[in-house]
């Protein structure tokens, strides 16, 4: 259809928008509308307005956000048969409405993947594919993605003993970072500056999540496995005592914690014995040549000196030492 001649200006048109086949047979200026064997179809329009978001949130690359699209009004015909997509200015777009209503556009979840300033436009779309204007609906700010930093191992742990403690850094994002953790942490934690430390209170070995967050919500996590042993303990139960001008050789034993023990004692022992800072092995004595062994003399007399047991103590002087003809 063509407007004839002297139709009314677009802003002052009919908001009408009715079918094909029921015109009214006059338009605005209440004029015939066939006209010289045509139709004048009189002047109609849609007019928008549309208001943009006040700011878009700033979030880090990988970071799911919502972001306001914005609110719009309108004159004219009905909207049911349009629709608004979004453009994220990343090369990706959605639809957002399939049926619009006027008021709030509301928010879209979207997630960058690289880091940049994004313009993001809304476009109402009739349903025919006839594109209308495209409002600007501000810029997405997108830092680079969290990044978390940590050993690349746990230093082991042991029941009941302070932890060596472990560090973790963060880079990335934007503003500060917290540090939190998740899993079984045998009775440590995670500060929010990302310091790992206390006192394990459970043995096992644990796996353990830690999570660096910057100040728009953007996170990364890093999962470690954590190793708490036992705390040592002596496992000997008791000590036979010693006699006098006999030599006293008793290993003590332990469990528990990682690595080779050391030894020490308080209090005072009894004159003549000393406790062995480690364990060692205890060379095995000569024979004696001319010892041969009868029902009258034990095998055990057979040797130079009495054969050792287990030994962790050790006489500190020759008063330990058998004396000659003792046996």
């Amino acid at each position: 259809f063509a407007l004839q001649s002297g139709s009314p200006a677009l802003g002052a048109g009919n908001p009408s928008d009715p079918a094909f086949g029921t015109l009214p047979t006059t338009d605005q200026r209440g004029a015939d509308r066939f006209t010289a064997g045509s139709i004048d179809s009189g002047a109609y329009q849609h007019h928008f307005t549309y208001t943009a978001p006040a700011s878009q949130p700033t979030v880090s690359a990988g970071q799911s956000a919502a972001f306001n699209l914005g609110s719009f009004s309108y004159t004219g015909a009905a909207l049911d048969v349009w629709q608004a997509t979004v453009d994220w200015g990343d090369g990706s777009a959605d639809t957002v409405f399939t049926t619009l209503s006027e008021g709030s556009l509301g928010t879209q979840d979207h997630t960058y993947t690289t880091a940049g300033n994004f313009a993001i436009t809304v476009t109402l779309q009739a349903t025919d594919g006839a594109d209308y204007p495209r409002f600007a609906a501000g810029s997405a700010t997108v830092n680079t993605a969290v990044a978390i930093t940590g050993p690349s191992t746990l230093p082991d742990g042991v029941v009941g003993s302070s932890y060596a403690g472990a560090t973790f850094t963060a880079s990335g994002g934007s503003g500060a970072y917290t540090f939190t953790a998740t899993g079984n942490l045998a009775g440590l934690a995670v500060s929010t500056l990302g310091v790992l430390s206390g006192t394990p209170t459970t043995a096992g070995s644990f796996v353990i999540t830690v999570t660096a967050t910057d100040s728009n919500g953007g996170t990364d996590s890093e999962s470690y496995v954590l190793v708490v042993e036992s705390a040592v303990a002596i496992t000997t139960a008791s000590l036979p005592a010693p006699t006098v001008g006999s030599v006293y050789l008793q290993l003590l034993a332990a469990s528990g914690g990682s690595g080779s023990y050391t030894f020490s004692a308080t209090g005072t022992l009894p004159p003549g014995l000393t406790l062995s800072r480690s364990i060692r092995r205890v060379p095995r004595p000569a024979r004696s040549p001319s010892c041969r062994p009868t029902r009258s003399c034990r095998a055990s007399k057979c040797w130079s000196s009495p054969a050792p047991t287990a030994t962790t103590f050790s006489p500190s002087s020759r008063s330990g030492l058998p004396r000659p003809g003792s046996w």
